[in-house]
């Protein structure tokens, strides 16, 4: 009986739309993409050797951090839902002809996808999924989010590697291919449940 109570009470915890957009926000700031490109970029952009390897994850990190001020100005200007959702959209699209850039083998032009990358990841979406859960849930209920974003981290670090050794010549493509899907399956979460829930909070200001 109380084990059945137990499961119904986490059934209804979890059905909450605010909660279910807490737990999607802590997944998708892990499988956007944002942290396998800085440590894939330097061994993209070893095979020009031309160019120095190190330098390029500085790069992006930089391109990073100035998107990301922007984006404290940005996030007071739109309603989350809709950076949110344009950030997926347009993340999805860059992490897809990445993955073709990688089939093809054209390391400068991969390069500055994953740097032009950074621009919506930074200033649109990390300026929501990192603070946004912290809005809607409780903090006894944001742990479970911070749970599912440890769990995405550890499998974004450990996965990948397997996954580029399994693959001839070493390439990554697949794995952008994987963050190009969940992209456009965030999308769609992103209209149901982020997209309603800014609406409703921007009426009640």
């Amino acid at each position: 009986m109380n084990r059945r109570m137990t499961i119904v009470a986490l059934t209804q915890k979890f059905s909450n739309p605010k909660n279910l957009t807490a737990l999607h926000l802590g997944l998708l700031r892990q499988f956007c993409g944002m942290s396998y490109i800085v440590v894939y970029a330097g061994q993209v952009i070893s095979r020009v050797k031309e160019v120095d390897a190190s330098i390029t994850p500085v790069v992006i990190n930089l391109i990073q951090l100035v998107a990301g001020l922007a984006g404290i100005w940005i996030v007071g200007v739109f309603s989350r839902g809709a950076l949110i959702l344009s950030s997926s959209w347009l993340m999805g699209v860059i992490n897809l002809i990445i993955g073709v850039s990688d089939i093809l083998e054209e390391p400068v032009f991969c390069i500055v996808m994953m740097s032009i990358f950074m621009i919506p990841c930074a200033a649109g979406l990390n300026s929501v999924v990192y603070a946004y859960p912290s809005e809607l849930v409780v903090a006894s209920q944001g742990k479970y989010a911070s749970a599912l974003s440890w769990i995405g981290s550890a499998t974004v670090t450990l996965a990948p590697p397997f996954i580029v050794a399994a693959v001839p010549g070493n390439l990554a493509y697949p794995i952008f291919f994987f963050f190009a899907f969940y992209l456009g399956v965030a999308c769609f979460i992103n209209a149901l449940l982020v997209e309603p829930l800014s609406k409703s909070a921007s009426k009640s200001q």
